[in-house]
C-alpha cells in the first residue's frame, strides 16, 4: 500500500471489513471426496479450496479541510455505525453532499474495483448505499482451505517430504502475516507516514 500524503490531526483513516456470503457446496465436496480416494494422480497437494467468504474490504485515508473536522467527524461516526448496525443509508441531502464535497483528498484502497477507483466522498457513499442492498456485487474477501488428508481417511497418502517442508513453511508465514496484520491495525497511521518501516 503506497501512501505519500503526510498524515495529521486533518487525517481520517475509515475502515470497513463485512463478510457478506459464503460460497459452499457440500454436494461438490462429497464429489470431490471421491474422487481424491479414488486418485492416482502422482501430483500432490496438501490442501483445497473448501469455501470463498464474500463482502466489502475498504480503506478510506481522508484529508479533511481545516474547520470542518467535527461534522464531517459525525457524519464518518454515523457512517460506521449504520454499517456495523446494518442500518439503511440515507441519501445524502444537498446541504450534507456540500460539506462531503469540500474533503480534498480522498485515497481508497477496496476489494471492490469500482470503490477502489472512486475519488469522491459523496460518490464513495453512494456507492456504499448500492452495496449495501446488493451483496452481488461484494467481491471475494478470503479463500478458506482444508486439507486433503481430512477426505482420504484410510486411503491416505504419505506425502513427500519436500511437500511437508512447504506446508511448515507455509504456517510460518501465516503466522508472519498474523504478526504483520496486528502491527497494521495497531501502528497504521505511523506505517503510512513511513516511521516503522525499519520495524519490518
Amino acid at each position: 500500500m503506497n501512501n505519500s500524503q503526510l498524515i495529521d490531526d486533518h487525517t481520517r483513516l475509515f475502515y470497513i471489513y463485512q463478510e457478506s456470503s459464503i460460497e459452499f457446496y457440500e454436494k461438490d465436496l462429497h464429489e470431490l471426496k471421491k474422487s481424491i480416494q479414488s486418485s492416482t494422480c502422482e501430483t500432490f497437494a496438501t490442501h483445497i479450496i473448501t469455501e470463498i467468504v464474500f463482502g466489502i474490504h475498504l480503506l478510506l485515508i481522508l484529508k479533511l479541510p481545516p474547520g470542518y473536522e467535527d461534522p464531517i467527524d459525525i457524519f464518518l461516526q454515523n457512517l460506521k455505525e449504520n454499517l456495523i448496525n446494518s442500518k439503511p443509508l440515507v441519501k445524502i441531502d444537498s446541504q450534507l453532499k456540500t460539506l462531503l464535497d469540500k474533503v480534498p483528498s480522498t485515497t481508497v484502497y477496496s476489494n471492490i474495483d469500482t470503490l477502489a477507483k472512486m475519488k469522491n466522498l459523496p460518490d464513495i457513499y453512494e456507492k456504499l448505499i448500492k452495496l449495501q442492498t446488493n451483496d452481488k456485487e461484494h467481491k471475494k474477501l478470503k479463500y478458506v482451505l482444508c486439507p486433503i488428508h481430512w477426505f482420504c481417511g484410510r486411503h491416505h497418502v504419505k506425502l513427500p517430504e519436500e511437500v511437508e517442508n512447504l506446508e511448515h513453511y507455509l504456517i510460518q508465514q501465516k503466522s508472519e502475516l498474523k504478526l504483520l496484520n496486528f502491527r497494521i491495525n495497531h501502528d497504521l497511521s505511523e506505517l503510512l507516514q513511513g516511521s516503522c518501516q525499519s520495524a519490518f
